[in-house]
Order: C-alpha cells, then structure tokens, then sequence
C-alpha cells in the first residue's frame, strides 16, 4: 500500500475524481518490495498518428522480478496524448506492469 501522501487526484472523465500514484511511488514500491532486484524495459514505441499529426504514443514493456520471493516477467501497454506522450505512455506501461506484481491499483480500478 502507498502512504496517503503518495496518492494524488484528477479530474477524469463525467466529472469524476479519479486517484492514480506517480511513477516515483511505484518505483520506490518496487524498491521496497523486490529490495531493488527488478528491471524494466521498453520494449517498442510508437507514435500515434491522426491526419499527418503525432496525437499520443504506445509503449509496449517489461517488467522483470529476479528477487527470491518473485521471478516474473511482465509485459504491458502503456498509452498516452500529447506532446510529452513517450514519457507518459512509458510510465503508464511501468504503472500497469507493477499493478499486477504489487496489485496496488486494484484498489484504485474497482471504483
């Protein structure tokens, strides 16, 4: 679990608010648990081209736990908008690797 500090809010869509942890909470999480014995890497990148305009990026990634309590490989897409979309989609992908290794978003998702 996250402390409460690491937990952040947004607008989402219908007027909701949604709660999401960035990417140096999950990494610390990751840290912690696997006591640093982890490795994560981008695999693939691609823009998202509409009508001769770069409108997001996928990212395809792994996660890989070499840590005596986890050997897991994980695989994910990440998905992003914008101008600074690689970074986005890579730490989406990072996000959505580490939920299933830490089921943190769990929480997060059923609301």
């Amino acid at each position: 679990s996250f402390d409460e500090g690491d937990i952040k809010y947004r607008k989402g869509f219908g007027g909701k608010t949604l709660k999401y942890v960035d990417r140096y909470a999950v990494i610390k999480a990751l840290n912690d648990t696997f006591d640093n014995k982890w490795d994560f890497e981008i695999i693939s990148l691609q823009d998202i081209i509409v009508s001769g305009a770069k409108v997001g990026t996928t990212a395809i990634c792994k996660l890989t736990i070499t840590h005596p309590k986890m050997k897991r490989s994980i695989t994910e897409i990440g998905e992003s908008e914008g101008k600074s979309s690689t970074k986005a989609s890579v730490s989406d992908a990072l996000k959505r690797c580490s939920s299933i290794a830490l089921n943190f978003y769990n929480d997060f998702w059923k609301e």
